[in-house]
């Protein structure tokens, strides 16, 4: 979920995401955009984090993994867990090796749900057509998600791969924007370096609802519109364990989150 923003200053943002966490029975949360740049705002975040969650009477979070911004007004991403789930969770390194454009735009960990192992990616892709923007999103690809990648492959089946984010593109214009088939060219190239990458990961609510039009941004300008940036991917194998997916239509970001619901490997 682009949350737009968790720095002190947006602690209404935050009582409400956490209401909607809440609603929506999640165990777990992939944020983008939460722009912070030090440990300060992170211990402030986790502060206001207990604070909301007392207020609202909701199950506690745990931050499983975070990589900051290098500025206060984009960027930054961050997994939280609930707070039962922490025992779950697979030590990791501090720091995840990658080129220093995925600063505040990639983060991971391994938790262990439902009988399945859950390698889970947050990434954050920056929008437009410029030279550094072409290059983080080919660096990306090319480096973190193309090892995130071959590393499930090498675990016969072991694990199970998630990305999910806001990838600031889509892959079928005609249901995935307003500018319809014709739309959003550039998104184009983007596309087949992503399905490169992941031949095997799947869009899990296009896997359930193959027609339908959702929109998970909405912009009105310079003409009213919306497209489905953020998406979360499953590795094939998953797809039988998908039982539900929505947009919902609740926010305190302008964009809407995408949620999935798994079933527990049977016993």
């Amino acid at each position: 979920h682009n949350i737009q923003g968790l720095l002190a200053s947006h602690g209404s943002r935050l009582q409400a995401a956490v209401r909607l966490w809440a609603e929506q029975r999640l165990d777990v949360v992939c944020l983008q955009e939460t722009h912070h740049t030090t440990i300060q705002h992170q211990c402030l975040f986790e502060r206001d984090l207990r604070h909301a969650t007392l207020q609202a009477h909701t199950q506690g979070w745990k931050v499983a993994a975070y990589s900051w911004s290098g500025s206060t007004h984009t960027a930054g991403v961050l997994i939280l867990i609930r707070q039962g789930l922490a025992s779950a969770l697979e030590p990791q390194q501090a720091t995840i090796s990658g080129p220093p454009c995925i600063k505040g735009r990639y983060t991971e960990c391994i938790l262990h749900w439902g009988g399945h192992r859950l390698h889970i990616c947050n990434i954050y892709l920056p929008p437009g057509t410029t030279a550094v923007a072409t290059s983080t999103r080919q660096q990306i690809f090319e480096t973190v998600l193309a090892n995130s990648t071959a590393q499930t492959m090498g675990t016969n089946g072991d694990i199970t791969l998630i990305w999910a984010g806001d990838f600031n593109f889509v892959e079928n214009p005609e249901l995935d924007s307003s500018a319809g088939r014709d739309g959003r060219q550039a998104d184009r190239p983007i596309t087949a370096m992503r399905q490169q990458t992941g031949p095997n990961m799947v869009d899990a609510h296009r896997h359930l609802h193959p027609r339908r039009r959702d929109f998970t941004h909405l912009y009105h300008a310079p003409t009213p519109g919306g497209s489905r940036l953020d998406r979360i991917y499953i590795n094939e194998p998953m797809l039988p364990y998908i039982c539900y997916t929505t947009i919902s239509f609740h926010t305190p970001s302008d964009h809407r989150p995408a949620v999935i619901h798994l079933l527990p490997h049977a016993i």
